[in-house]
């Protein structure tokens, strides 16, 4: 007769996987899952240990940025009752990862708003690096609003509790990163140098990391109007194999792709925007689908009704800085054919696109 696992020994193993993936720890964190898996199919059944499970597994696949990760509305709400049911801690991870899931598809002030909730929950867990993360990935939503600010105030927050173990120093440097975003977006190329620089030196360690630094750079080149060495640092972050399949490999190619457009190597540009697109529109990744239509329609077809088109996607989605980057790219496209008037009109639509943080303190 087989011998059931109790629930406490599974739950054990469930908050040791779970601490794998606050600490980016790949390799064991799927180990740790398919561990904790068996045990659950020898577990008689207990719905608090079922539901932590769902809850843990949706962070794995967060962790390894699936590009087919969905989770229907329904099983949210489901999930949500459930976890209603049980300890403050539970209510804490459910509200964690639904915002982190919020994130992943780039629904950001619905992510905003679900922090908020998560945060009166944050005092059941005791461990400090859970915390940093939580922080972390606060400040990470404020940076995508454009809210500076409180970007830097929740990122410093998680820098101070992920500091000082060895252990989660991934998670550390990829927290350091977004001082370093922050900097390039506010035009302050040599503070991002040096932030970038410092964090290089790491990275060899940890190969998403890496590729998280290399796109970096290059976004920091490309605001510079450097593309050949931005086309460097794109084509080493793509060099890193742990990242095929997954959304950042989606964004590099982009990347690559309209960086070699504007150094006229169309050739090689098509080819790699198509890949891009392909698996954009496979994975409804809207960011990316409104990014390749401009391109393509800029430097490809010469078409200005799908540089329009995507330009109103990204409006309607709220993505403002996008919108007001790909204005400006517009706007310099036409300076170098010195078409003066249609450089000025999206010049304005560059300077006059409303911003996150406007419409959020309205909001919030």
């Amino acid at each position: 007769m087989q011998t059931l696992v109790a629930p406490e020994v599974v739950g054990a193993k469930l908050v040791e996987w779970y601490s794998c993936i606050v600490a980016n720890d790949i390799e064991q964190a799927e180990e740790s899952k398919a561990i904790a898996e068996d045990m659950l199919s020898q577990m008689r059944e207990h719905e608090t240990v079922t539901n932590h499970y769902k809850l843990i597994l949706l962070s794995h696949d967060l962790m390894l940025k699936k590009l087919n990760t969905e989770v229907s509305p329904e099983e949210l709400e489901r999930m949500k009752i459930e976890t209603q049911a049980s300890d403050q801690r539970l209510k804490y991870l459910y509200y964690y990862m639904t915002a982190q899931y919020e994130i992943y598809k780039s629904r950001f002030k619905s992510a905003l708003r679900i922090f908020k909730i998560a945060q009166n929950y944050l005092n059941h867990t005791n461990d400090k690096f859970e915390i940093g993360e939580f922080y972390s990935r606060y400040g990470f939503c404020y940076y995508r609003l454009d809210d500076y600010e409180n970007s830097i105030k929740f990122i410093k927050k998680g820098l101070e509790a992920l500091e000082g173990n060895r252990k989660f120093e991934e998670r550390y440097l990829k927290t350091k990163l977004l001082i370093a975003y922050i900097a390039t977006e506010l035009e302050n190329y040599e503070k991002a140098e040096d932030v970038y620089t410092e964090i290089f030196k790491f990275s060899h360690s940890y190969p998403r990391l890496h590729t998280m630094v290399n796109r970096g750079l290059a976004l920091n080149r490309i605001r510079q109007r450097k593309f050949n060495e931005a086309k460097h640092f794109l084509l080493e972050s793509l060099k890193v194999k742990e990242i095929i399949g997954t959304v950042t490999e989606v964004q590099n190619k982009y990347n690559l792709a309209n960086t070699m457009f504007r150094l006229g190597e169309s050739k090689d540009a098509k080819k790699l925007l198509d890949q891009a697109e392909e698996k954009s529109l496979e994975y409804n990744l809207v960011e990316q689908i409104a990014k390749s239509t401009i391109t393509r329609g800029l430097y490809q077809y010469s078409r200005m009704d799908m540089v329009e088109e995507g330009l109103q996607v990204l409006y309607n989605n709220e993505l403002y800085f996008e919108y007001s980057e790909m204005a400006l790219e517009i706007a310099d496209f036409f300076e170098g054919k010195q078409d003066f008037e249609n450089a000025f009109n999206y010049l304005k639509k560059h300077k006059e696109a409303p911003t996150n943080k406007n419409i959020l303190e309205e909001l919030l």
